[in-house]
């Protein structure tokens, strides 16, 4: 799924900013869509191995690097489209989208070459062991004998799934001003070219300085107790954005501390939707956890 679906990316990717030079809509949503089918493809089973290769107590920390890591290449990219995108009613996106092409199918070949899962998951097996885990005593049937995914039947659990993908749903329409902040951006800030990049750059700053120090705190209080304390972050934070009209520096205080607030309420929902499901089931449970948060983006 990983290599095949980084394949198709590097080839619709590009095709995505060759539409747009021509001005062809059909061709675009195609490209579109194609890309978004291929990131689903591989984004979602490269989480999922994460989880698969990590001791559950460790689970939050895993992610935590994860998204440090995800949200690295998105500030990377970020950066180049301040540098590489001129102002412009029609500017020209084919040298970006194609540095893009080339950073996923990079990704691919140090992942073909580096990873080999079946080695690495035994080794989390030992480990867990070692933390007094026995990973097979709290695994179901999962074979295609047995129908080929496991049944989860007490409505507690079923419940807080429900309650967890509902919770991610909703926060990421609350984070709306990534779908759609470029125009945002132009609209309302009179922001031309790529410098509207530059609010996203902040917010994911804010991202990559709370990770680390929001998993440990998870640890010692709780991912609920982290999760809830950073939505109402989330909350507040567009009030002000709301109520000040026009563009201030000082809203950079704001989308640094949105950007905080999301890495901790997305890292805690995730960890805690993986830990009412078995070992077997993560790849599965991953990829509603990222249906619904594409869903919640579609519908914004």
């Amino acid at each position: 799924f990983i290599l095949i679906g980084s394949v198709i990316a590097a080839f619709s990717v590009p095709l995505i900013a060759v539409a747009n030079g021509m001005r062809s809509l059909p061709l675009l949503i195609f490209a579109i869509l194609f890309t978004l089918f291929a990131i689903c493809m591989y984004r979602t089973m490269t989480v999922a191995i994460v989880c698969d290769i990590t001791p559950r107590p460790l689970r939050t920390k895993a992610d935590s690097i994860q998204k440090m890591v995800g949200y690295a290449g998105t500030g990377a990219m970020l950066v180049a489209i301040a540098v590489m995108v001129p102002s412009g009613d029609m500017p020209n996106y084919i040298p970006l989208f194609m540095l893009q092409a080339l950073v996923i199918l990079g990704s691919a070949v140090v992942y073909a070459i580096r990873v080999r899962e079946p080695q690495l998951v035994q080794k989390m097996h030992d480990e867990s062991l070692k933390m007094g885990i026995e990973e097979s005593e709290i695994m179901v049937d999962d074979s295609p004998e047995a129908g080929g995914r496991a049944k989860i039947t007490d409505r507690s659990v079923l419940f807080s799934i429900a309650m967890l993908l509902a919770a991610t749903f909703f926060y990421y329409m609350s984070y709306a001003m990534t779908t759609n902040i470029s125009r945002y951006a132009d609209m309302f800030y009179n922001m031309e070219g790529g410098s509207y990049a530059i609010i996203n750059i902040v917010t994911i700053v804010g991202a990559l300085s709370g990770y680390v120090p929001l998993a440990n705190l998870s640890l010692k209080v709780g991912r609920k107790r982290v999760a809830v304390a950073s939505a109402l972050v989330m909350a507040l934070a567009p009030v002000a954005l709301w109520l000040i009209p026009g563009f201030s520096p000082v809203f950079y205080l704001v989308f640094l501390a949105m950007g905080i607030a999301l890495g901790g309420v997305d890292m805690c929902v995730y960890t805690m939707l993986l830990e009412v499901v078995d070992a077997n089931s993560v790849g599965r449970y991953s990829g509603y956890y990222y249906t619904v948060s594409m869903a919640a983006q579609v519908a914004t």
